[in-house]
């Protein structure tokens, strides 16, 4: 019998619908669960593996650690999770150890940057300074702490007297020997002398982006701050010049460039209080750099 071309055109699509339906039903077809399957252990059989021993020097590893190394050890009982008794020292322990304790890998590098500085932990609100760090977890291991233990290098280090240090002549390697100084802050401290022309007093370092009173009091003992300071002459200073000094940005260049082009050269340093504008908290600031010879 010939088909006709539409009965040819049924029966193809008749054809597309069975085998569409065949791969649905396919792929619907519920799989074997991947759970595993609860196996009967025979009473002998569990008392003959009760009774096998292990010798501990045949383990490739010491039970509760890798390489030989302690870890953490986290009991599962009735779905709660139990945190053993485990004591945790903050200035010794490593990444490794601050990792185990659910810390985020990067809050790790910031806590051994502090350490590496010279920062000692001495109890959890000290912790819990540090940038990004959860807090939540300090709290959760917090009985677990030892803060008497510290690093016999940071220990040795600490203990050992540090010399003065001058800030108006020190270079960025004796600043580091400062506790809480590094490679950026030194740097900071230099550039921002520059501009100031030298430190009348140790506070100034506080002006410096970075430095907290924290820093200042670990290292006031170790702080001196002597030498020159490089002066501005207001009587042939251009605003541009004046503008450069950190002191004298924004209005108060303009008051003193004004103040002389109106009464002349200045003859006095007391002259500058006889601008209404400055008052005599700007003076006593702006006062040790200048000069009028």
């Amino acid at each position: 019998m010939t088909l006709t071309k539409s009965e040819r055109r049924i029966v193809l699509l008749l054809g597309i619908i069975i085998t569409t339906l065949q791969i649905i039903i396919v792929y619907q077809r519920p799989r074997p669960s991947t759970m595993p399957i609860p196996v009967e252990i025979d009473q002998g059989e569990e008392q003959k593996y009760q009774n096998t021993s292990i010798e501990k020097d045949s383990l490739p590893f010491t039970p509760g650690s890798i390489n030989n190394r302690p870890i953490s050890v986290v009991e599962i009982s009735d779905n709660y999770e139990k945190v053993t008794d485990k004591i945790y020292y903050p200035n010794q322990m490593d990444s490794i150890e601050w990792r185990s304790l659910g810390l985020k890998p990067y809050v790790c590098r910031n806590i051994l940057r502090y350490r590496k500085a010279g920062g000692i932990f001495n109890n959890p609100g000290d912790l819990k300074k540090i940038y990004y760090i959860d807090t939540n977890i300090i709290n959760k291991y917090i009985n677990q702490f030892d803060f008497e233990k510290h690093n016999p290098t940071i220990k040795e280090q600490s203990s050992q007297a540090i010399q003065k240090v001058d800030i108006n002549n020190a270079d960025t390697s004796e600043l580091k020997q400062l506790k809480g100084i590094g490679s950026v802050l030194s740097r900071r401290i230099i550039k921002y002398r520059k501009l100031l022309g030298g430190f009348t007093h140790t506070q100034q370092l506080l002006e410096v982006y970075g430095i907290d009173k924290e820093i200042l009091i670990k290292n006031d003992s170790n702080l001196i701050c002597s030498g020159h300071l490089k002066k501005v002459n207001l009587n042939n200073a251009t605003k541009d010049s004046l503008q450069y000094h950190p002191y004298f940005r924004g209005k108060v260049a303009s008051w003193i460039i004004n103040y002389r082009e109106q009464h002349g050269s200045f003859t006095d340093l007391e002259e500058i209080k006889n601008i209404s504008q400055i008052s005599d908290s700007i003076y006593s600031l702006i006062k040790p750099y200048c000069t009028v010879e």
